[in-house]
């Protein structure tokens, strides 16, 4: 790995961390048999493959970079567990800590249920991963363990700055991204699902649960999203609108929701990736937010459609290119020097405004190159779940694999509670259930 200045996502990222880390978990469930020595040599290739993982972070002034082979290696733990227990092991993970400018920004957990049935969870920091980085390096870590012929030599992740247009931080974006800020901050405040009390990030506790479609539910669910003119993205965020609302307890409210937009699969889709970072672990994450006036009960086909259409509506736009990489060093630039407590404020109260947010890796075997056998290792279940934090207090994160829909939807108590959540993930299922339904008697 080459030493180099952090790019503006992952500045942003670096500095609201400080207020509430900013973290997320990838949780692998796994046939076949494996040990702590097999574990801890996987380790080793996989940190030789993605050295960001270890790399360490020098500040001097202004400027703020990754410095090659900082860490020590990326530890392990081992324990013993039930299934069932998994999730809670994932969601503990989540929790406000302090990661060591020395690095590593990672640690793996080893969950036995016994002699050939495992999960492995894998943390990973905000600042060198997003989603799709997270099942790369847990997809890599299974060819290791697995004995499959997958290069360690480093895999070069330059940053997303590079591998961006090169006039994508001219004038013209710059005034067009002050534009969206302004838009943004007009007009009616978007609700959020907030405990009126407040609480000091160190008395936060993440909560997650997960909602589970099978093979033949998700099927029907994309069949019947393309019917009425929807993304699978659209319809999950409508249900997710649905069922805030229902526990706001209000007849209506603007709500926003915040969609993170992989730029490598956006910049592949307009001819302009580099194929050199294709599988690199980093941050290479922009978002994209969407304004809805939700009503309580509401048609989720319509919604669904009108979530859809603002999205692609915006990605055609290029906005994408504005948000995280030149609106992100605009907010870092004037508050990353602000104390925690006081960023923490600032951020939570009038900065980032979303009633939610949504991340959606699609189908993690066409997306993302994922298999289900690696050497004799069976991989039977993957997903992931990420932090609140200052850039939102409520959010999901959902993966298709083997044909089946995952859902996690995780929030920070006392913020979000757990009766709140607990209501959402069964109002968010049985709105998709009924839906699939829909789907079913559609096709008789």
């Amino acid at each position: 790995m080459t030493n180099r200045l952090l790019s503006p996502n992952e500045r942003m990222t670096d500095a609201f961390d400080r207020a509430s880390t900013l973290n997320f978990t990838t949780v692998a469930r796994v046939r076949g048999s494996t040990s702590e020595a097999e574990l801890r040599a996987a380790l080793g290739s996989l940190e030789q493959r993605h050295p960001l993982l270890r790399a360490g972070i020098e500040r001097k002034g202004k400027q703020t970079r990754f410095i090659a082979d900082g860490g020590a290696p990326i530890p392990l733990f081992v324990r013993d567990g039930a299934r069932d227990e998994v999730l809670a092991i994932a969601t503990q993970t989540l929790a406000h800590r302090t990661w060591s400018d020395e690095g590593p920004r990672a640690e793996l957990t080893y969950v036995r249920h016994g002699v050939q049935d495992f999960s492995l969870v894998l943390l990973l920091h905000h600042v060198v991963s997003d989603g799709s980085s997270g099942i790369f390096a847990m997809r890599d870590l299974l060819s290791f363990l697995g004995g499959e012929p997958l290069s360690s030599a480093p895999v070069a992740s330059p940053g997303s700055l590079a591998i961006l247009p090169k006039r994508h931080a001219g004038l013209w974006s710059y005034l067009r991204t002050l534009r969206l800020i302004v838009a943004s901050s007009r007009g009616e405040k978007p609700r959020r699902l907030h405990a009126p009390e407040k609480a000091p990030v160190e008395q936060r506790v993440p909560v997650c649960v997960r909602i589970e479609l099978d093979d033949l539910d998700t099927q029907h669910v994309a069949q019947r999203a393309r019917r009425v003119g929807a993304t699978v993205h659209g319809l999950l965020c409508a249900a997710m609108a649905l069922s805030v609302q229902r526990q706001l307890a209000a007849p209506w409210a603007m709500q926003r929701v915040l969609s993170p937009v992989c730029l490598r699969r956006y910049l592949r889709a307009r001819g302009a990736a580099r194929a050199d970072v294709a599988d690199a672990v980093g941050c290479y994450v922009s978002s994209i937010e969407t304004d809805h006036r939700v009503v309580n009960g509401g048609d989720l086909s319509l919604l669904a459609r009108e979530v859809t259409t603002q999205l692609q509506r915006k990605k055609a736009d290029g906005v994408p290119l504005l948000t995280a990489p030149v609106a992100g060093p605009l907010l870092t630039d004037r508050f990353e020097r602000a104390p925690p407590g006081k960023l923490q404020k600032l951020a939570e109260e009038k900065l980032m405004l979303s009633t939610f947010s949504i991340t959606n890796l699609g189908n993690l075997e066409s997306q993302l190159d994922l298999h289900t056998q690696y050497g004799a290792l069976t991989l039977d279940d993957i997903y992931f779940v990420a932090a609140g934090s200052v850039l939102g207090a409520l959010g999901a994160s959902v993966t298709t694999y083997r044909g089946r829909l995952t859902m996690a939807i995780c929030g920070v108590e006392p913020l979000i509670t757990r009766a709140q959540l607990n209501a959402m993930r069964t109002q968010v299922e049985a709105l998709l259930h009924e839906f699939a339904r829909g789907a079913e008697q559609a096709a008789e």
